[in-house]
C-alpha cells in the first residue's frame, strides 16, 4: 500500500450525518484487525457495540474527527478527558479501513487527535487499545503501562493495553486548517 495516502486526506470534524459511516467504518476496522487476537464472542460483542446508540454517543462525546479521500471516509480519531483530575487525555475511536491500511493514516489521525488534546492544555495521553492495536501505539511513542480487560454491555470483556505517551506539540492542524473546538478542563466540584 503507499504510504503518502496522508497527503491526499481530507481531515474534517465528522458531524451526526457521518454517524452510519462511523459504524460500517469501525466494523471492518475490527473484524479486519481485531479479530486476530480476539475470540468469536469478543468480536461479536464489540460488533453489537459499535451498532448501539451508546456507541454513537460515546463517538459524539469525543471530538471526532475522519479523513476522507475523496468522499470515502477512511480514518477516525478522537479524544476525551480521561480522568476526573482533568490532566490526562485519552485517545479514542482511533480507526483505519482495512482498505487504506498501510497509507499513513493511522498515523495522520492519532497525530490530530494528540494535537487536539495538546491544544486543549492537556499535556499527558493514554490510549486504551485492543491488544493488536498495540503495537502500532508501541512504535508511534507509547508505553505500555498495563494490561486489563474491558467490560462491554453484553458483559463480554475485551482484553485491552493501556499506554501513555507525553508528546510534543506538533502543529498539525495548521498545516491542515482544521476548525479547533474549545475543549475546558473538567473541576471537580465538593
Amino acid at each position: 500500500m503507499n504510504s503518502d495516502l496522508a497527503g491526499f486526506a481530507d481531515v474534517r470534524p465528522i458531524a451526526v450525518d457521518d454517524y452510519a459511516t462511523v459504524r460500517h467504518l469501525h466494523a471492518s476496522s475490527i473484524r479486519a484487525f481485531a479479530a486476530e487476537r480476539l475470540t468469536i464472542d469478543e468480536v461479536d460483542a464489540l460488533l453489537d457495540y459499535v451498532h448501539s446508540p451508546a456507541y454513537m454517543d460515546r463517538i459524539h462525546a469525543a471530538d471526532p474527527m475522519g479523513a476522507w479521500i475523496d468522499d470515502e471516509l477512511v480514518a477516525t480519531s478522537g479524544w476525551k478527558v480521561a480522568d476526573d483530575t482533568g490532566q490526562m487525555a485519552r485517545i479514542t475511536q482511533l480507526h483505519v479501513s482495512p482498505l487504506f491500511a498501510g497509507g499513513g493514516l493511522g498515523r495522520l489521525m492519532l497525530a490530530v487527535a494528540e494535537d487536539r488534546a495538546l491544544t486543549g492544555g492537556f499535556t499527558r495521553i493514554g490510549v486504551r487499545a485492543i491488544e493488536s492495536g498495540a503495537p502500532f501505539l508501541v512504535h508511534m511513542g507509547y508505553e505500555v503501562t498495563s494490561h486489563g480487560v474491558q467490560p462491554l454491555p453484553s458483559g463480554v470483556s475485551v482484553p485491552v493495553v493501556f499506554l501513555r505517551k507525553r508528546p510534543a506539540r506538533v502543529p498539525i492542524l495548521d498545516r491542515l486548517s482544521i476548525p479547533q473546538v474549545e475543549h475546558r478542563r473538567f473541576e471537580t466540584v465538593n
